[in-house]
């Protein structure tokens, strides 16, 4: 989760992430302005939540462990991993899909 604006070399760290192999991963651009372009060039799962407040955080939070539920199941059941966000549960109305 993040504003989407780093202050540091990010580019040395999103090379190492790449080279291994991780699990499904989700961004969240946390508040209105938040710049979503360099999450995408992390993943192509990018949320966001126009009002970080704690209520919509909390909810995002809620999505996240609803999601972990459902690739873990779908793992065990299947070996096969979630390759998109359609195969997670539907988000909040408080979070936006960035396409």
């Amino acid at each position: 989760m993040t504003d989407g604006i780093p202050t540091d070399d990010w580019q040395i760290g999103l090379t190492e992430f790449k080279k291994r192999k991780t699990s499904f991963t989700v961004a969240c651009a946390a508040g209105s302005s938040a710049d979503t372009g360099i999450l995408k060039q992390i993943t192509d799962n990018v949320v966001s939540l126009d009002t970080a407040d704690s209520q919509s955080i909390g909810k995002f939070f809620q999505w996240v462990t609803a999601s972990i539920g459902v690739s873990s199941t779908k793992v065990e059941d299947s070996g096969k991993e979630v390759t998109g966000l359609n195969e997670l549960p539907p988000p909040p109305a408080e979070l936006n899909i960035v396409v």
